[in-house]
């Protein structure tokens, strides 16, 4: 029937009747499926779409799709009839009217049927009921848009600085309730009662006119201070900022401006001034390295103990370029050239971080060090900070550290090998030793049985029967206790149908619906990789039984050319994996195990989960 509609060799309706009407499958899929002929009518309709319309399948047949369609909507859906008309697949959202004249939004999907010729013959389309989904997005931009201009109320009431608006004579349209709370005054006292001049110090008022007419001229200024005056008479420091708002005319209408209570910035820069004899008793006694260059890199301090780690007296180094006297050569380029940058355009890539890098002594031996650099403005020229800290110690723990944990990987990775190993000896000792013996047993009763005399059949016969089915039974346990410490499967088939093997058994013991999915050709992986595999889809598997709550697992595999990937995933309740970064004392330990499986043989393991969303454990062994 497939080949019939590529080819187009009849009408689409001929090929439906030909081959019976609809498939099964038509009749059973849970989205509609419309049928058009080269007119554009309606000639099928499966009941799932009838049911969607709301109508009768035979109310259907023989109208345009596009009657049932809102008109508002009905040149969104002309559209998907023009592309496939055109013989191109297209998709669309529209509404359209159901029987009792409901509105219901469908998704749509529809391609074209020509002949053999390239003449249009009819189109097939599928279309599915997406009302609640479209309700729900709507709902959701329409609480978004609520909470956004709640979110703008906010931050501009609530921002930890001022705001206000002026008109173009200076009046105060606007202001925020911080900007009302530094100056004492009521809302209805300033808002178009007074002008910005009203509330500064006399002094300031012609400064103020200079630079509002400067903001109408250039749409913007920055960085102005003023001082003003509070309704109790105090006075406080300010720094504001300031864009024009101009009509299409480019006439100006209003200023958004920026206000900044500087009060406590000024009152440092004066107490700096006053405690630089402190300081100095400061940088004295600091156990780290502190060295202040200026802005053309001039080294201004330098304290006892930066004297101590590089190895100079601070007379001899005051007054040099910083670069040459602490930073390796290999460094000193990038140095200069950040500071080049800073100066030019105040962009900076060190300032108020803390970085490790490493410096040099007066010997020219290098060593790693911590280092904080802040800026400070004094007397109108920038000073820069720097705190060093010697990291000699703390590189040389980390190291000792980082061994320790790369030789306690190791030991985990050959726990795995060792446990592996005892695995499969035992495995097979139960096997050539308890389970031989036990069949052997098995055996001589079933002979013991058929050989019993008749007499003495009724008086043992109950006792065999019993013994018989322990063994078996024991057997079997036997067996069971096998396939967990080292499945036979695995070693002779390999992954793939281990996996299937044990969602099997998986499945059946927990009573959750698990399949196996293989993606491209089969191929074998190295003994270890495959051991690991397994073992991981083990530990996912029982946090599945033990924590997901989840009704379907699925095991895929991926074959791809470039990498062999397996993914654990399952339908459960979920977790956050950020919250379990740390195994606990009682639970945890399995991702950590999984994790370190993974590792030992080259593969890498990633978890995703939320709550409420599943789970999917992936496991990728690049080739």
């Amino acid at each position: 029937m497939q080949e019939r509609l590529r080819s187009g060799s009849q009408d689409l309706k001929d090929v439906l009747k030909a081959n019976g009407g609809y498939p099964r499958a038509l009749q059973v899929i849970e989205e509609g499926v419309w049928t058009t002929d080269a007119d554009g009518v309606t000639d099928s309709i499966n009941p799932q779409g009838a049911k969607i319309l709301g109508y009768p399948a035979e109310e259907v047949l023989g109208r345009s799709p596009l009657t049932f369609v809102v008109a508002e909507d009905a040149a969104n859906a002309s559209t998907v009839f023009h592309q496939f008309w055109q013989g191109s697949k297209t998709q669309r959202e529209f509404r359209i009217y159901r029987k009792d004249r409901s509105e219901r939004w469908i998704r749509v999907t529809a391609v074209s049927i020509s002949d053999e010729l390239g003449e249009y013959r009819g189109a097939v389309a599928t279309f599915s009921d997406i009302t609640e989904r479209r309700m729900a997005e709507e709902e959701a931009r329409q609480t978004a848009k609520e909470l956004h201009n709640q979110e703008l109320h906010n931050l501009y009431h609530n921002a930890p600085f001022g705001y206000h608006s002026l008109d173009a004579t200076g009046v105060i349209m606007d202001i925020n309730d911080a900007e009302l709370g530094w100056l004492g005054y009521a809302r209805d006292e300033v808002v178009g009662k007074m002008r910005f001049t009203d509330l500064m110090l006399p002094q300031h008022s012609d400064q103020f006119e200079q630079n509002f007419a400067r903001l109408k001229e250039r749409d913007s200024v920055h960085d102005l201070e003023y001082e003003m005056r509070r309704k109790d008479g105090t006075t406080f420091s300010v720094l504001v900022n300031a864009i024009a708002i101009k009509d299409s005319n480019g006439q100006f209408v209003r200023s958004h401006a920026s206000v900044f209570d500087i009060s406590d910035r000024k009152r440092a820069e004066t107490e700096l001034r006053e405690s630089e004899a402190r300081n100095a008793a400061i940088l004295h006694a600091a156990l780290d390295c502190i060295v202040s260059i200026d802005s053309h890199g001039k080294i201004i301090e330098f304290n006892p103990a930066a004297e101590k780690a590089f190895g100079y007296a601070r007379e001899e180094v005051v007054g040099k370029d910083v670069a040459e006297i602490i930073i390796p050569a290999a460094m000193r380029d990038a140095h200069r050239r950040g500071m080049k940058r800073y100066l030019t355009t105040g962009e900076a890539s060190l300032l108020d971080r803390r970085v490790q890098v490493t410096a040099m002594r007066s010997d020219g031996s290098e060593f790693p060090v911590e280092l904080t650099i802040t800026r400070i403005n004094l007397r109108q020229q920038s000073i820069f900070s720097a705190s060093l800290r010697d990291m000699t110690r703390e590189k040389w723990a980390e190291q000792e550290l980082r061994r320790y944990a790369d030789g306690m990987r190791a030991i985990s990775r050959r726990l795995v090998e060792v446990q592996e190993t005892e695995r499969r000896a035992l495995a097979n000792e139960l096997h050539d030793l308890v389970g031989q013996k036990l069949t052997a047993l098995n055996i001589n009763l079933n002979i013991m049985k058929i050989e019993s005399a008749p007499s003495r059949t009724a008086q043992i016969g109950a006792r065999l029967e019993d013994s018989l089915k322990l063994v078996e039974g024991t057997i079997e346990s036997i067996r069971d206790v096998m396939a967990e410490l080292r499945p036979a499967v695995l070693d002779d088939f390999g992954l793939t149908p281990a996996l299937r093997w044990y969602a099997d058994q998986f499945g059946k013991r927990m009573g959750v619906a698990t399949t196996v999915i293989e993606q491209g050709p089969p191929r074998r992986l190295p003994q270890a990789a495959e051991e690991a595999f397994f073992r991981i889809a083990q530990e996912a598997l029982a946090n599945v039984a033990k924590y997901a709550r989840a009704e379907e697992a699925t095991l895929t595999l991926d074959n791809s050319p470039r990498a062999k990937s397996l993914t654990i995933a399952d339908d459960g309740c979920g977790f956050d994996p950020s919250a379990r970064q740390q195994p606990a004392r009682d639970h945890g330990w399995g991702l950590m195990i999984m994790r370190e499986r993974a590792a030992a043989v080259g593969a890498e393991l990633s978890v995703e989960s939320a709550p409420g969303r599943g789970t999917r454990v992936i496991v990728t062994l690049l080739d």
